[in-house]
């Protein structure tokens, strides 16, 4: 039996310049993500969840886009807050003989709100130096979960929990940088760069045991290429000091401990040509 998702999106955008070199600007989004079925545990443990609903949010945004040229800078701060309907939230379903599996369900209503800064600088010739950060915290509005099963009679029955004004299950900060010189070499150009990103501690609705640590990632990378851009070969590292980490963590079934790991050091070579 199929499940049809037909929802409109749309953005409406306004800007003023109230000096040169400086844009204000306010938005509002309607945005949808489709509905689906969680499958990943149906076979294992014979449950079919329910599907659940598409996800439908309400975007509202206010910032300022600032350069100075001569100072070879750029900086925009912006502000948001996000109304969710349905948002889609790793939970669980019952399974009357097995207990509780993970799946996706639908928080009725949350919200959250936060805001984000980015900044470039180019202080020398050459040198690039760029920096980003996020924060944001959001609540659920509408949502009972199941956070427990007991057994009656031989059978699971689960228990709920009211988890109206508890903190949304995502990162408060997430904070990026990155610093780049080009070396000129004559008709050519040699590029080397390191980067970071890092992301906070998250809390899941099934207490600390499958919470995601936060963690802190560094990249490198050096291309060397012509300065008409004919082709460029360059080499890249990524998590280049092998952190372990998890990406998620999510609940499988009673007692177990799932969680999807990040990826270790990767390094490669990548050859481009433009033609």
């Amino acid at each position: 039996e199929g499940t049809d998702y037909t929802l409109p999106s749309g953005k409406f955008e306004i800007q003023y310049n109230p000096i040169k070199n400086d844009m204000l600007y306010a938005s509002f989004t309607r945005g949808i993500k489709s509905g689906g079925f969680t499958t990943y545990n149906s076979g294992s443990v014979g449950v079919a969840s329910a599907p659940f609903k598409p996800e439908s949010l309400l975007a509202y945004e206010v910032g300022n886009k600032f350069s100075l040229p001569s100072q070879h800078l750029r900086f925009n701060v912006a502000g948001f807050y996000y109304e969710y309907s349905n948002q889609q939230i790793q939970s669980a379903s019952l399974n009357p003989k097995t207990g509780l599996v993970g799946s996706i369900v639908n928080a009725p209503r949350s919200h959250m709100y936060g805001g984000e800064i980015e900044a470039e600088w180019h202080p020398l010739r050459g040198l690039t130096l760029s920096q980003s950060a996020g924060f944001a915290v959001g609540a659920f509005d509408k949502f009972s979960s199941l956070y427990s099963a007991h057994i009656v009679n031989g059978l699971y029955v689960g228990d709920y929990r009211n988890r109206k004004g508890e903190e949304l299950p995502f990162p408060k900060f997430t904070v990026n940088g990155s610093v780049s010189y080009t070396w000129d070499l004559g008709r050519y150009n040699l590029t080397t760069g390191i980067d970071y990103s890092l992301r906070s501690t998250y809390h899941s609705l099934f207490g600390s045991l499958y919470n995601v640590a936060g963690y802190t990632l560094w990249g490198a990378d050096m291309s060397f290429g012509p300065k008409d851009g004919k082709w460029t070969i360059a080499a890249f590292g990524k998590n280049i000091f092998d952190k372990k980490y998890d990406v998620e963590r999510n609940y499988f079934v009673q007692g177990a401990n799932i969680a999807l790991a990040g990826m270790p050091a990767t390094w490669g070579v990548r050859l481009s040509v433009n033609y």
